[in-house]
């Protein structure tokens, strides 16, 4: 599920034209203290807490969460999985 969270977060970031710094920022605007860099580690490894997780969702403005294309996301993985 890892890599289906870093995929989703990777295409809303860009379609949003957003990068790791302005994310941090918008976090510390919110109050939660993530540096750049320790940012771009837990996105690109899909590793997030629960708190993290629905922080970004807000920080990113995004209002609902397609699960749909979630689910899209990671039956792709999931197949790409099976090929290696």
């Amino acid at each position: 599920m890892s890599e289906t969270i870093r995929r989703y977060f990777a295409i809303e970031k860009n379609l949003r034209g957003l990068d790791y710094k302005s994310l941090s920022q918008r976090l510390a605007e919110a109050g939660v203290a993530q540096s750049e860099g320790n940012l771009r580690v837990k996105m690109t490894t899909g590793k997030l807490g629960t708190p993290l997780f629905l922080h970004l969702l807000m920080a990113m403005e995004i209002q609902q969460l397609d699960l749909g294309q979630v689910r899209t996301i990671y039956q792709q993985v999931c197949k790409e999985l099976k090929k290696t």
